[in-house]
């Protein structure tokens, strides 16, 4: 974590809620991604783990997709719980230091350096420490569960840095409900599997491959949109939440026509891409949220050039109600004059301002595929090629969206959400090389929808079946065949 904001005057409400928003976004964008690789592979630690009671050799039994549910449940409260402590402790130590800087009279560059421990490097690899150690454990005590075992079993490292505290712990054992968690920082403790005297019991058979996410009941019908819209925005309010639970929509302060135009186009790409609006908690103008608490959402109302905008970890699309409170030709002639001047797209009704949303819901999209631990092969490759994830990031390394719009060549984030306006609704680029990378696009999203993916689980790796010799054959085969599609060749 660095600072990323200098302090301008010597002021403690300078770190206010915008301000640890921004943080938040960018330390979130960071972190989840970490986090779930220490839980996976504390969940396969677990697994590798040989009791020494038992005598065995192999590997406990588990079904991995029960592994990556947990991955879900843990990682949304483990993050939120490891936000609020760094936020708070961060800004106890921000506020100090202004109030020290004041009362000393030694101004901003006093407190530039009072504030230096709290972002010094010793600092950060504590906390990296002690939130390893934490998420290791989580994922070997997911995989215990799952196992079937009831106990683990409190792990030091034994040697001479061990801290007295752990010292009176080894051994210790807890009820599997007990969650696993360092006791102070730099802890190196592990939770170690408590095995009978008969082995590990055997754990229920693996769940058929889904050809989709796991999720035990198919996916409920889509009522379609309704013609000729809503009278109301209210309306157009209760029928998306009706529809889509897991979201909560606010458009408060759009007119009706804006309003439809809106939630027509989130229905539209909602049903198109139903994972990405099951992770979608919040979308509106940031002006009512029914009463909740929701950290996520981003303020933009001062962002007076952003139409919206899309946070990192895929909660939260947020409408700028400087512009969507006007009425709809005016906010349809602005948007027209966007494209005219290159800065967007052009769409084939120049006023169709909802691929703004498009926009928005591409930006999830992409952060979606950064974030899956699916594969779309029976077994991937080692350098990953057959994880949705993996693949995604070969991918983008090798396509670049390169003149695509204006704003599209900010970065790869904008170049390929304008790039997804195009696919979905836009007309196709006059530019060669934008044009290509839109087919590339398609060709990607193609290969990787969501209902070819087989594996949600632990990933599996072509040298996990190498002695299934057909089996390792046909995996070979869908790498290839993905590999030659996405032009990923090694």
């Amino acid at each position: 974590m660095v600072l990323l904001v200098r302090p301008k005057a010597l002021d403690p409400t300078a770190f206010d809620k915008e301000f640890w928003a921004e943080i938040r976004e960018r330390a979130v964008e960071i972190a989840r991604p970490l986090f779930a690789d220490l839980f996976l592979l504390g969940a396969e630690l677990g697994r590798s783990i040989t009791p020494a009671k038992a005598g065995r050799k192999d590997l406990l039994p588990v079904d991995p997709a029960l592994i990556n549910r947990q991955l879900d449940v843990v990682l949304d409260e483990y993050v939120d719980d490891w936000w609020r402590g760094l936020q708070k402790t961060t800004d106890e130590g921000l506020r100090a230091a202004i109030r020290r800087a004041s009362a000393a009279g030694t101004g901003v560059e006093g407190v530039m350096k009072d504030i230096e421990p709290l972002f010094a490097p010793s600092r950060l690899q504590r906390i990296a420490t002690t939130e390893s150690t934490r998420l290791l454990g989580l994922g070997a005590q997911a995989t215990y569960a799952a196992s079937g075992l009831e106990e683990w079993e409190w792990q030091t490292v034994r040697d001479a840095r061990v801290d007295p505290v752990c010292r009176e712990l080894q051994g210790k054992r807890f009820p599997m409900e007990t969650a696993f968690g360092p006791r102070h920082v730099n802890c190196r403790c592990f939770p170690k599997p408590v095995v009978p005297e008969g082995g590990a019991p055997a754990a229920p058979p693996p769940a058929p491959r889904a050809r989709r996410q796991p999720q035990e009941e198919p996916a409920a019908q889509v009522p379609p949109w309704p013609k000729g819209g809503f009278k109301s925005r209210k309306q157009v309010e209760a029928f998306l939440q009706k529809t889509f639970p897991e979201t909560d929509f606010d458009f408060e302060l759009m007119p009706t026509k804006v309003a439809n135009a809106m939630g027509q186009e989130f229905h539209r790409l909602a049903t198109a891409f139903p994972a990405v609006q099951k992770r979608l908690l919040y979308v509106g103008t940031n002006r009512n949220v029914r009463g909740k608490a929701l950290p996520y959402v981003k303020e933009i109302s001062d962002r007076v050039n952003h139409y919206g905008h899309a946070t990192f970890d895929g909660k939260s699309i947020s409408l700028n109600p400087r512009f969507f409170s006007v009425p709809s030709e005016v906010l349809g002639r602005r948007y027209a004059m966007d494209q005219v001047t290159g800065w967007h797209p052009v769409m084939p009704t120049p006023t169709d301002y909802s691929a703004i949303l498009t926009h928005e819901y591409g930006h999830l999209v992409q952060f979606w595929l950064e974030a899956s631990t699916s594969q779309v092969t029976s077994a991937a490759r080692a350098s990953g090629v057959g994880l949705v994830r993996d693949t995604f990031n070969m991918w983008a390394e090798k396509h670049r969206p390169i003149h695509v719009s204006t704003y599209g060549d900010e970065n790869f984030r904008e170049g390929w959400a304008e790039a997804f306006v195009v696919l979905e609704k836009g007309k196709t680029p006059t530019n060669v090389v934008a044009r290509e990378f839109v087919r590339a696009q398609k060709t990607l999203l193609t290969a990787l929808d969501e209902s070819k993916w087989r594996n949600a689980g632990k990933p599996v790796f072509a040298m996990d079946i190498r002695q299934d010799a057909e089996a390792l054959r046909r995996a070979n085969e869908e790498n290839h065949r993905l590999a030659e599609l996405l032009d990923l060749k090694e």
